[in-house]
């Protein structure tokens, strides 16, 4: 086995990964979704964000390994491309798969963009619900203290 060969089973064992963690990405956001229509709470949305950037830093770990292999092959693929013709089908096959798991994501991300949204607009409203039913009450409160009192220019203030 030529080292252009062994480089390219490098670059599809590089992609084939990749794909794996774009997957595991797309259930991240899937759960993120439902943590967030059940009303959980935002802890484990955020476990699931820490747990994707782990996961993202892994692809940028892939990518720079791929361009690196893939410039010292680059030259010789394009001289020889029939020789390796099966390994860049696969490579072909692996990219679009990449591609579609990557509009997945990128979906999945406005999606809980947009759900995270609502959810604190909708916290913030009843933030503001709650603070003006507690004002209200404290107001009634004073005003009702205010009715037994009463001033001292009533009183008889001799001795």
């Amino acid at each position: 086995m030529s080292d252009v060969s062994k480089y390219l089973n490098v670059l599809i064992e590089g992609l084939q990964k990749k794909n794996s963690i774009l997957e595991r990405i797309v259930a991240c956001n899937e759960k993120q979704a439902e943590a967030v229509a059940a009303d959980r709470g935002l802890e484990e949305f955020d476990r699931l964000v820490d747990e994707k950037a782990v996961l993202i830093d892994q692809i940028n770990q892939i990518d720079n390994g791929f361009q690196s292999v893939f410039d010292r092959v680059k030259q010789e693929l394009n001289d020889h491309r029939e020789a390796y013709k099966e390994q860049i089908h696969t490579l072909q096959d692996l990219i679009r798969q990449m591609t579609d798991l990557g509009v997945a994501v990128e979906t999945g991300e406005a999606r809980n963009k947009q759900a995270v949204e609502q959810y604190f607009a909708y916290a913030r409203k009843n933030y503001n619900s709650t603070r003006k039913s507690a004002q209200a009450a404290s107001d009634y409160y004073k005003s009702m203290s205010r009715m037994n009192y009463i001033d001292p220019q009533l009183m008889d203030n001799k001795q």
